[in-house]
């Protein structure tokens, strides 16, 4: 209870800790850790029932042809955009999360950089979401807990250790 309010307020502020999924054609695919080397993180479920976790809101980025485009083409630009279409291939979503399982293994589970919102991010971009449309608040504060944590890890965790370090070995001085 007293986490689901933490949650609420902080989505006041435009930010919270929050499990996500994707529904694709009534299946809620979704990424977690797991302790097997070489298993999948990826599940499926029921939509909006995700096993320990509680739903709190839907996210409709509407229905859209599933097409793939390759990455070299994934621009903005106004002049790569009739190439992009002629490069655009027809994908079937299970071929796309039977990829992403492979390569989203439950013991590469990382709370701040490859966790369930970056795996919702990567699919839906994967399906043809751009990433603008993508809407980033469940996922800036664990990408702010990333950045937090590789800057203190270059301003004092590696400093300390460093000196740390030379102090241990006696014919250093």
């Amino acid at each position: 209870q007293c986490f689901t309010e933490f949650n609420s307020a902080m989505q006041e502020l435009g930010t919270g800790a929050y499990h996500v999924g994707v529904e694709i054609n009534g299946i809620e695919y979704a990424y977690g850790a797991g302790k097997t080397p070489g298993k999948t993180g990826v599940f499926t479920c029921y939509p909006k029932r995700s096993p320990g976790y509680q739903y709190r809101t839907t996210i409709d980025l509407g229905m859209r042809p599933l097409v793939r485009r390759p990455a070299l083409l994934n621009s903005n630009e106004q002049q790569l955009e009739s190439l992009v279409a002629v490069y655009e291939q027809p994908v079937d979503a299970k071929v796309v999360m039977k990829e992403m399982a492979e390569e989203y293994l439950c013991t590469d589970y990382d709370l701040l950089r490859k966790n369930c919102c970056s795996f919702a991010c990567d699919a839906c971009q994967r399906l043809g979401v751009p990433e603008d449309e993508i809407p980033s608040w469940f996922s800036n504060l664990a990408q702010t807990g990333a950045i937090t944590q590789d800057v203190a890890m270059a301003t004092v965790i590696h400093p300390i250790s460093s000196v740390l370090s030379n102090c241990e070995d006696p014919g250093r001085m």
